[in-house]
């Protein structure tokens, strides 16, 4: 039933004007900026509590921690911030979407977004190499 619910739902978002307002969340969306701010927190070591567990630094404002929580990457304990899966997702994309070198120190953080593209980018030659690569493929060919 809940399958009906959402195509139902898609439909009246893509064909009648007065659902236009109204938008799809796939759960794949995330503010940039709480991304960014997240892997900043994350990458500091000095922050590193546990394993989801990170001190909640000094120089992040108050409005930057409740922007990631309401994008729901991290629950707020007062002075500390607990990562939860959405953010350690996040986190997994940012360190496989960088592409740059670990020798290069001055070369500025990467974005969420650029990180997001560079992972599509990376599993689309992987499902194509394998598409290619595939033998029954290479027997349809010929």
């Amino acid at each position: 039933m809940h399958k009906i619910q959402q195509s139902m739902l898609d439909y009246l978002v893509d064909h009648l004007d007065g659902f236009k307002h109204l938008h799809r969340n796939t759960g794949n969306d995330v503010s940039g900026v709480a991304a960014d701010t997240l892997f900043k927190i994350w990458k500091d070591k000095k922050n590193t509590i546990a394993h989801r567990l990170l001190n909640r630094p000094s120089t992040i404002s108050l409005e930057d921690v409740n922007v990631m929580k309401k994008e729901g990457l991290v629950r707020d304990l007062g002075d500390k911030l607990e990562v939860t899966d959405k953010g350690s997702k996040v986190i997994r994309i940012m360190i496989l979407g960088d592409d740059r070198s670990t020798f290069d120190k001055n070369v500025p953080q990467i974005t969420y977004a650029k990180a997001k593209a560079n992972t599509q980018e990376r599993s689309m030659k992987v499902s194509k190499q394998n598409h290619e690569n595939n033998w029954w493929e290479q027997v349809l060919k010929q």
